[in-house]
């Protein structure tokens, strides 16, 4: 029997070493950081989800949802970089965002830590799976209507990893212009007095066009970002030259649910 012993001792080593390089090859989109302060439990790592597609709620842990092997980088490497420089941006949002969330103000950031937390706020918009179908999207039809007018050669991607390249790299490319748009916004801190809770998504980040605000002569986008479920950032376009942080509290339900549908 000790052969027999051995060999099952060998196996499940075996599959306790393959489960842990699958994790590691498993890459947040969203960060893990950020999905905590959704949490059922105060400092818990469950969260109840929502899945559109199915029509079904589950509890999962936060480990296991808002990834994708090899998001980042190809799963055959060994090394991981990007993801591993992501997370040195995670920590420091975290700790930008535990300080708002204790004070529930803004205002408790100096204009250096608030440029951060723009920066922050930046990348949770840029790194989702969202942003990389679209700039995805945008490439594939760029390359479709090129081969549609020549028929003696095609473009054709460089490699197979070229969508995760096109997606960094537009992170790269837009980022001064994305980071000015913000800078050009007054934001509020929206807490919620009521019994429904802020929702977040594998998007947390949604933006809505405002056609007929009479304050402003053009239409402008506004930026939704919860911070907890009790606490939301929003955005919109400066009145003044001065950047101002607002404070507001809330007991309308039919806002929490308005935002929450956003």
């Amino acid at each position: 029997m000790e052969p027999v012993r051995n060999s099952f001792q060998n196996n499940t080593a075996w599959i306790q070493w393959k489960f842990m390089i699958e994790e590691r090859k498993k890459q947040h989109f969203v960060s893990q950081s950020y999905l905590k302060f959704f949490s059922l439990e105060e400092k818990g790592n469950n969260v109840c989800c929502f899945d559109k597609e199915n029509a079904k709620s589950f509890i999962t842990s936060i480990r296991d949802i808002c990834r994708e092997i090899g998001f980042y980088e190809n799963e055959h490497k060994k090394k991981k970089p990007i993801e591993e420089a992501f997370s040195v941006a995670e920590r420091e949002s975290s700790i930008l965002f535990l300080k708002v969330i204790e004070a529930e103000d803004l205002s408790v950031l100096d204009i250096f830590e608030f440029s951060r937390s723009l920066t922050c706020l930046l990348l949770f918009k840029q790194r989702t799976k969202k942003r990389r179908n679209i700039v995805s999207d945008a490439r594939k039809e760029w390359m479709k209507r090129i081969n549609r007018r020549f028929t003696d050669w095609q473009v054709v991607p460089k490699h197979d990893d070229w969508e995760r390249s096109e997606h960094l790299l537009s992170m790269i490319e837009t980022h001064t212009e994305e980071s000015v748009i913000l800078c050009r916004n007054n934001w509020e801190l929206i807490i919620n007095k009521t019994q429904i809770p802020f929702w977040t998504s594998d998007d947390p980040i949604v933006q809505q066009l405002v056609n007929n605000d009479k304050r402003f002569p053009e239409s402008y986008v506004k930026n939704y970002f919860p911070i907890t479920s009790r606490l939301l950032i929003h955005s919109e376009p400066l009145i003044s030259n001065e950047v101002r942080l607002f404070r507001t509290e809330t007991k309308d339900e039919r806002a929490i649910s308005n935002m929450n549908r956003l």
